[in-house]
């Protein structure tokens, strides 16, 4: 079903940047991808993702958890609410470092596509 696919689509992105790799999270994007990361002023759009991925590449010493939280679809388009867990950064550093995150998916040409995304560093008092 739906879920699960988006749901695997998430853990290959997550799973190819603690490789320092987000070719998964480029071949996932829609051409119409725009995304707001945790810490940005804006949204950023394709080629902005793009250039993120050239400056992280080799990078590969993130650790990080995903916790699912819900999931809700209408039509071709669906929305995956998760929870991150980092504890150390793509450069090795150690943090402690929780993030709430939404991505927005739409069914083109027969594939789940990432359309849009939202990420926030939650504050501590929201630690659980």
């Amino acid at each position: 079903d739906a879920q699960a696919e988006i749901w695997a689509i998430e853990q290959a992105i997550y799973a190819g940047r603690a490789d320092g790799d987000l070719s998964k999270y480029l071949a996932s994007a829609s051409p119409h991808y725009m995304g707001w990361p945790p810490g940005a002023k804006v949204p950023a759009d394709l080629s902005r993702l793009r250039e993120m991925a050239d400056s992280v590449a080799g990078q590969n010493e993130e650790e990080l958890e995903l916790e699912f939280a819900e999931f809700t679809r209408s039509g071709d388009t669906a929305i995956v609410f998760y929870h991150t867990h980092r504890t150390r950064l793509p450069t090795g550093e150690p943090v402690n470092q929780r993030f709430a995150i939404i991505h927005v998916y739409a069914r083109e040409q027969g594939s789940w596509r990432l359309v849009g995304a939202l990420g926030r560093l939650k504050p501590e008092a929201e630690y659980r």
